[in-house]
């Protein structure tokens, strides 16, 4: 027999009332979607699982059972393509909160199936049985070019630029590669990334993601096509300084080659932009904890129809990563450096 869990609520203003309700609501039929398109990637995922509603804890539940569903048909389809996802086997990390195994459904897009920035795509989600059909659409925005710091190219090669994380950095970029309107993104993500060594151990930490921007942040980039973000001095540092903190650990990460060919330099650090759809960049604000409190009800966004209930998203977003150096300052200060240089900012 179901048992209703009651939670009552004392009221003190100037009277007294007590509320009960049941939390524990009939059962509806929920899915939930989940698939970011990225024209770089040569894969792309889509996460199909149904919302649960257990009596007991539903965290065990979570972490001892797969929710995803498998042995639908799923679709891809805009631009030149036309492509039937493969059913796949995948693992979450093993620290989160739900079942490491789950079904994915991927998209192979090498080669002549490869999507395109600009373009509309379409995933359409069915079953056997023909009674399932949930669709979502998305236009994948353009490529953004991170043009402060750059990657110096002379007849194919280049050298790392040395960024002083220990003062401010202001990050420019053009909002995309091309001058197609449809082509922009609603909103930009930046991160820098710090791939190192701990005990031999591959290691990765980010700065980042910041909040959604779409203006410039701290700073002026000189045009309507470009923006710019100001990185507050030393935030960088001290976040990557967290993850180096055990003094019984030993710390590295590659240094060279500082020159050469973009695909063969150091890319322990990289300044990574990423451009965000409209439809992610509405679903993120409403799903934003920020955005929520006590008394407000937390709006529900997707872009996903059908003949089913349907939460979660079909988004798009769009990378670009210049990979950088510290300054013998920024080592010094991450303890990665032996020697105290003179004309430190910290």
């Amino acid at each position: 027999m179901r048992k209703a869990l009651v939670i009552s609520i004392v009221c003190i203003v100037s009277w007294s009332c007590t509320e009960k309700f049941e939390i524990n609501a009939p059962y509806e039929e929920i899915w939930a979607v989940y698939g970011i398109l990225n024209a770089e990637d040569s894969v792309q995922y889509v996460r199909i699982s149904k919302v649960f509603q257990v009596e007991g804890d539903a965290l065990e539940y979570a972490a001892t059972n797969d929710v995803t569903v498998p042995g639908l048909t799923v679709t891809l389809k805009g631009g030149e393509v036309s492509l039937k996802a493969e059913e796949v086997k995948g693992q979450r990390e093993p620290d989160g909160d739900f079942s490491p195994e789950m079904t994915l459904y991927a998209f192979s897009t090498k080669g002549p199936n490869s999507l395109k920035p600009g373009a509309t795509y379409q995933v359409r989600i069915q079953d056997a049985q023909d009674s399932l059909d949930i669709k979502g659409q998305v236009t994948l925005p353009g490529v953004p070019r991170i043009t402060e710091p750059n990657f110096p190219m002379l007849q194919g090669s280049g050298c790392l630029s040395n960024i002083a994380f220990e003062d401010s950095v202001a990050i420019k970029f053009q909002k995309s590669r091309t001058p197609i309107d449809k082509d922009k993104a609603l909103g930009y993500e930046l991160r820098v990334v710090f791939n190192y060594r701990e005990n031999g151990q591959p290691k990765r930490i980010s700065f980042g993601p910041t909040r959604l921007f779409s203006s410039n942040k701290g700073c002026g980039a000189g045009s309507s096509g470009n923006l710019c973000y100001q990185i507050s001095k030393g935030s960088v540092l001290s976040t990557f300084k967290s993850a180096l903190s055990d003094t019984n650990n030993r710390y590295s990460y590659a240094t060279f080659p500082l020159c050469g060919p973009a695909d063969r330099v150091a890319r322990s650090i990289q300044v990574e932009i990423t451009a965000v759809d409209s439809a992610l960049y509405n679903y993120i604000r409403a799903n934003d904890p920020r955005f929520l409190n006590l008394n407000t009800y937390r709006p529900e966004y997707t872009n996903l129809t059908g003949n089913r209930r349907t939460v979660g998203i079909i988004g798009a977003i769009a990378v670009d990563q210049v990979p950088v150096h510290f300054t013998d300052c920024g080592r010094y200060f991450l303890g990665l450096g032996l020697k105290p240089p003179g004309g430190c900012a910290f």
